[in-house]
């Protein structure tokens, strides 16, 4: 069987002031693997990888994958009692929690080995598993999706091909490493098709002006980021100018608003190309591409590698223009949920990935998102599932009621108000929670807006 490491083929990778070649980054992927090979002692197959934007993040990656085992890639800002789950559900062989301020490796520091732990490798074969991610928290309970070598390499291949990479290519990913996507883009697709690639670490600080400067500095000629920034380049007088290497700037994580597309086009004289995915289909489902041309709110044609359908709630496909639930069949479909059989039936029922989310197809294919029908909230591309947060906060015993409540959001997609019933209903009592779900919760998951009841 193929595996992902088997097909490696990286670029130069541009981080901070440096250039790495490619023998530099397979070098890197070997010393972690080695390392990992000599140290761990337990027989679990997972490594947890806390997935800065960063060179190391790059090589740890794959230096996972290549040593045989399973990468669970995690948010570095994972609150601890999400996180505490995730080790009890896949209890791990190591962490690796990068130094971000160094270049180089002090795998003494950077890597923990974790104690020996029983677990049933059957279901999670790293030889046929390369990575998981949870996501899925729409009953409360995060899930680890597993996706497979074949998985991985398959949407990439198709998303090169889909977003015309070619020799000469430079892709800037402004998106997170601990988001598929931003993995996909910025890691994956790079390192398997040779094209150069920028790595960029400071993408909450910044500004219309060093964003342009950076694109003409490094010569971009695909771009992958949110819609905000988007709304950001298209405000900035100077960004017709400096983005003229700027050739497919692709856009993810939530929905891209007519307002911030027109906005962007008239600044940049470049249509911004939308597509569409989720974790459970490694991600990419959907794109507008230079080969089927651009539809205004469309989110695009089904990829190679994958069939789009919208059907209605039997499981029947519907007419065009008509409106169901978006679902996808393809080798980029992953494998389910660890252990969680009921919730990979009811994901995988029919043959077909069920994504939750409502939209409808043309004629020709194209297809367009309307909502999302499963309990969960876009924020800038964060995912939070509502029961999950309530469950959480519900933890504090000072908590007797809590209720979580979408708010939209144009440049952000949505956030969440949270209605709040404590047991001692005072002042000192209601900064004490904010300030503990500030320490316990994923920072994005922390309701922007509290309404005590």
């Amino acid at each position: 069987m193929k595996r992902l490491t088997d097909c490696l083929k990286p670029g130069k990778i541009h981080f901070r002031t440096k250039i790495f070649e490619p023998d530099d980054v397979m070098a890197g992927i070997r010393d972690v693997e080695r390392y990992l090979d000599d140290n761990i002692v337990s027989s679990s197959p997972f490594v947890y990888l806390f997935a800065e934007n960063h060179l190391k993040s790059v090589v740890a990656f794959f230096g996972i994958i290549a040593s045989r085992r399973i990468c669970v890639v995690i948010d570095p800002d994972i609150g601890p009692l999400e996180l505490m789950e995730m080790l009890r559900d896949t209890p791990p062989s190591a962490c690796i929690r990068i130094d971000e301020k160094t270049l180089k490796w002090d795998f003494g520091r950077e890597v923990e080995i974790c104690p020996q732990s029983d677990v049933d490798r059957r279901e999670a074969d790293p030889d046929e598993i390369c990575m998981m991610m949870y996501t899925a928290a729409d009953d409360g309970y995060a899930k680890a999706a597993m996706l497979t070598h074949d998985n991985i390499c398959c949407d990439a291949q198709s998303s090169i091909i889909w977003s015309d990479l070619t020799q000469g290519s430079i892709i800037y990913s402004l998106l997170p490493f601990c988001h598929l996507y931003g993995l996909q883009t910025g890691v994956v697709m790079p390192n398997l098709c040779g094209v150069d690639c920028v790595i960029e670490d400071n993408i909450g600080i910044l500004t219309p002006s060093s964003l342009s400067d950076c694109i003409e500095r490094h010569k971009a000629t695909h771009m992958m980021a949110v819609p905000l920034l988007y709304y950001m380049l298209g405000k900035y007088g100077e960004t017709g100018r400096k983005l003229r290497t700027i050739r497919c700037p692709i856009s993810g994580g939530y929905k891209l608003s007519e307002i911030i597309a027109n906005r962007f086009k008239r600044a940049c004289d470049i249509t911004v190309f939308e597509g569409y995915g989720l974790t459970e289909a490694s991600p990419s489902c959907t794109y507008n591409s230079f080969f089927t041309g651009y539809k205004p709110n469309s989110i695009g044609k089904a990829i190679d590698c994958c069939t789009v359908s919208v059907v209605n709630e039997k499981g029947g496909e519907l007419p065009c223009k008509k409106e169901g639930e978006i679902v996808v069949r393809g080798d980029n479909v992953m494998k389910g949920y660890y252990r969680k059989p009921d919730s990979t039936l009811n994901a995988l029922r029919g043959g077909w990935l069920h994504t939750g989310d409502i939209g409808w197809m043309d004629e020709e294919g194209y297809c367009f998102f309307v909502k999302t029908r499963k309990c969960m909230i876009n924020y800038g591309g964060n995912k939070i599932y509502p029961r999950e947060t309530e469950r959480l906060v519900k933890c504090n015993p000072s908590v007797e009621y809590m209720k979580i409540e979408p708010i939209e959001n144009g440049m952000f997609g949505q956030t969440q108000q949270a209605f709040v019933r404590l047991v001692n209903n005072t002042g000192q009592s209601r900064e004490m929670l904010q300030a503990w779900m500030k320490r316990n919760l994923t920072w994005y998951k922390v309701p922007k807006k509290i309404s005590f009841i």
